[in-house]
């Protein structure tokens, strides 16, 4: 299984709204959710990966929902260094966060090179789900 992120919008409303969906996977796990936001939901996340690390303690953290029943979802992705070599990594945490008979988690690591990381935020930072209605990233392996 290769390690990617593969994002594409479902259906858009007239405000440049989005129901997107997501699949995440690494060599062992993958999950496929969704999630609602605008065309720009990713910009600051992306914006921060492009100069990704600024040093070997850089943490970038990207969150819709809350961990809470309050929200119909949780999805974090945390970017950090997890070697002083530069080594890196995306820490995925995502939950529908329903109860025990519905209850959707998944939590698992997509280990990659910092220039891989790079190469994630320029594609995310240059996407618009409305003419490309699909994005791809394949993580470069360590």
């Amino acid at each position: 299984m290769e390690q990617k992120i593969r994002i594409f919008p479902l259906h858009d409303d007239e405000d440049d709204f989005y129901k997107f969906k997501i699949e995440i996977s690494n060599h062992n796990c993958s999950i496929i959710s969704e999630f609602y936001g605008y065309s720009d939901v990713f910009n600051d996340f992306s914006n921060k990966l492009i100069g990704f690390p600024k040093s070997i303690s850089d943490k970038i953290i990207f969150e819709i929902g809350e961990d809470s029943k309050t929200w119909a979802y949780h999805f974090l992705f945390k970017v950090l260094c997890y070697e002083a070599n530069g080594n890196s990594a995306i820490h995925i945490k995502i939950s529908n966060n329903k109860e025990f008979a519905d209850v959707e988690n998944s939590e698992f690591v997509i280990k990659t090179k910092p220039a891989s990381l790079n190469k994630l935020g320029k594609s995310l930072n240059e996407w618009n789900p409305y003419n490309n209605k699909e994005f791809i990233w394949i993580a470069e392996n360590i």
